[in-house]
C-alpha cells in the first residue's frame, strides 16, 4: 500500500516558541523532514528558531529560498516553483514533512504561494494546515488592545497600500491593524495626525520574541528605520 506524499504547513506563532499549538509541535516532532524558508542561503530561518525547541537536532532539515529583495514577480514565480518541486521531490523518500512558517499559515505567508505551487505543478502532495498564532492576535494582547467587540469592524493591510486605501480603512473601521511598517511609516504617521488618530495607536515589533517593544506613543516613532517585523493597532475612540 503506498503511502500519500503530506505536507502540514504549521503556523509558528510571531516569536514565542511558548505558543504553538500542542498540535504544531507535535507534528514537528513526527515529521520525518522539515522545511523552513529563509531569504537567503545559509541565513537565519525566523521560522525555524522559533520552532528550534522542537526539532531533533538529527531531523532533516531543508532550506528553501525565498527572495524578499523586491524581485520581480516572475523571478519569484519561480522561486515558489522551485520551492514545489524540492518538496515533492523529497517527499518522494520520506513522505511526511512539515513546512515552517512564522505567524500563522494563512495570512500574508509565505506558504500560501508555496501550497498554491504544490496544488498546480504536484496535485498528489497531500496538503494539510495547522494554524498559529499571528502576530496580529499576538500584538493585542501583548498591547491590551482589543481588536473588536459587539458589532465592530476590523480592517488588516500592508502600511504600504496606497494612500487611498489607508484613508477608507482608518475612517470605516472601528480597529485597522497596518502591518509592515519598515516601509511608508512617515507617511502613515502624518494621515494618523491628519485624522486625529495618532493618540490612538500602538505600535510594536518583534513581538514575543527577546527584543520585543511597544511603543504608545507613535510620534517618537517619527524619522526612525522600523523594523520589518513591526505593526501597529489603530483603535477609533468610540463616539
Amino acid at each position: 500500500m503506498s503511502v500519500v506524499p503530506t505536507l502540514h504547513g504549521i503556523g509558528v506563532g510571531p516569536g514565542d516558541p511558548e505558543l504553538l499549538t500542542i498540535k504544531g509541535v507535535r507534528l514537528i516532532r513526527e515529521a520525518g523532514v522539515i522545511f523552513v524558508p529563509a531569504a537567503r542561503s545559509g541565513e537565519p530561518s525566523l521560522a525555524r528558531s522559533i520552532a528550534a525547541p522542537y526539532i531533533d537536532l538529527e531531523k532533516r532539515v531543508v532550506e528553501l529560498i525565498y527572495p524578499t529583495d523586491g524581485r520581480a514577480r516572475q523571478m519569484l514565480e519561480d522561486c515558489w516553483d522551485a520551492s514545489a518541486d524540492t518538496i515533492a521531490k523529497t517527499l518522494q523518500s520520506e513522505p511526511t514533512g512539515v513546512f515552517l512558517t512564522e505567524g500563522d499559515a494563512m495570512i500574508y505567508s509565505t506558504f500560501i504561494y508555496t501550497m498554491e505551487a504544490l496544488n498546480r505543478r504536484h496535485p498528489a502532495v497531500n496538503i494539510e494546515i495547522v494554524p498559529g498564532v499571528s502576530s496580529i492576535h499576538a500584538a493585542a494582547a501583548a498591547t491590551g488592545v482589543p481588536l473588536a467587540t459587539a458589532d465592530q469592524r476590523i480592517a488588516i493591510l500592508p502600511s504600504d497600500s496606497p494612500e487611498t486605501v489607508l484613508r477608507a480603512a482608518l475612517g470605516t473601521n472601528d480597529t485597522t491593524v497596518l502591518l509592515k511598517l519598515s516601509s511608508g511609516s512617515e507617511s502613515v504617521l502624518d494621515l494618523l495626525d491628519e485624522l486625529g488618530l495618532i493618540d490612538h495607536a500602538v505600535w510594536i515589533r518583534r513581538c514575543g520574541q527577546p527584543e520585543q517593544e511597544i511603543v504608545r506613543d507613535v510620534r517618537a516613532l517619527r524619522n526612525q528605520r522600523l523594523d520589518y517585523f513591526s505593526l501597529m493597532i489603530v483603535r477609533r475612540p468610540r463616539a
